[in-house]
Formats: structure tokens, sequence, C-alpha cells
């Protein structure tokens, strides 16, 4: 089902410990306007995922477009993917590199924009929705793009809210390494299984 596709593909890739993730849990951890942080990085999300299925389309007329696209969401997949796993392994994780990240907003308005900084000023983002959502959106039949795209969307959404609530309520555990690098380890093992299927429907 696309919209299955596109919720394990979406999870997949909202799962990358990267900045926008960090700030969320921060802020969870802080308790300091999560939910609403987590709200507004949804709707990011949902936006940059709505465009890039929308904005691919109409370049399928260019000559070998899609399978160039496709082809270069793989290598995406496999390089991040790989680099999750190979964190994950040796210790150091993306928590390492953004600790100090600003996470002390004392007014909603301070939280949108730190959070719309995070979530449209992130070329992981639109690399996310342009290069490799965009990219497997544009095999799908017109009706099943959207419904691909709404998976996505729903992964982004669910990912932000559990991710907030896991943040509120169990933040010394959060705080620990080996999490990190569990969460690492998923991450890349799921973006590299994707990876290899979309090479497989590309070689049939």
């Amino acid at each position: 089902m696309p919209y299955v596709t596109g919720f394990t593909l979406g999870f997949s890739l909202i799962m990358v410990i990267g900045t926008q993730n960090i700030y969320i849990i921060k802020q969870g951890i802080l308790r300091q306007n999560s939910y609403y942080c987590a709200l507004i990085c949804g709707f990011c999300d949902a936006l940059l995922i709505a465009l890039g299925v929308a904005g691919t389309q109409q370049l399928t007329r260019l000559p070998l477009f899609n399978t160039g696209l496709l082809i270069l969401g793989i290598a995406f997949l496999l390089v991040y993917g790989g680099l999750s796993i190979k964190r994950a392994f040796v210790g150091r994780t993306s928590m390492d590199n953004n600790t100090n990240i600003q996470v002390a907003p004392e007014t909603r308005l301070k939280t949108f924009l730190i959070a719309l900084g995070f979530s449209l000023l992130n070329p992981h983002a639109f690399i996310d929705a342009f290069v490799i959502l965009g990219g497997v959106a544009n095999h799908l039949q017109s009706g099943a793009r959207w419904q691909f795209a709404l998976g996505a969307i729903t992964a982004s959404f669910t990912w932000f809210f559990v991710l907030v609530t896991v943040a509120v309520y169990f933040s010394p555990i959060l705080q620990k390494k080996k999490t990190w690098q569990w969460l690492e380890f998923i991450s890349g093992g799921i973006m590299l299984y994707i990876a290899i299927r979309l090479m497989m429907s590309i070689l049939r």
C-alpha cells in the first residue's frame, strides 16, 4: 500500500537524529512549549513533503528524470544509513555534535521561530522531501502519490509527538549515550533496507 510505504520511508528518514529532533527532545526535557514545538515541526514537514511530491510531478516529462532522481535518493539512503550505523558502533552519535543548541525560549513566538528555522533551514529536510520522497512518489500512479505523501506526513507527526512525549516522561534515560546509539542503528538499518528494495525495483 502506498500509504504504508510512505509511512515507513518517512518514519525512517525522520528518525535520523539531527538538530530538529535534538531541539524537540530538549524542549521536552525542559517542558517548555514542547507539544507546540512538535506541532510546528510537523506542519513544516507536511508542507515540504507536499511541495516535494507536487513539485517533482511537474518535472516528470524530463528525460530520465524519474530514474535519476530515484538513483540519487538511493545513494543518499545508502550513505546516510551507513553513517548512522557507523556512529552507533563507534559510540559517537549526532547528539555529540549538537550539545550547544540554544533551547531556552521563554515565549511561544521564540519557540515558533526556532522550530521554523530547524525545520525549513535544514538542507537534509529538502533532500528528504524533494529527492527521496519526491523521487519515490514519481514512480507511483497519480492517486497513489498522495496516499504515499499522506503516509510520510503521518509519520512525521507521529514521530514528533512520540518523541516529545518520551522526552517529557523519560528524560533521564534519553540523556544516556546508549539510547542514542540504538536510535542511530535502527534508523540506519531501516534506510539501508529501503535502499536495497528500491535498487531491486530498478533492476527488475
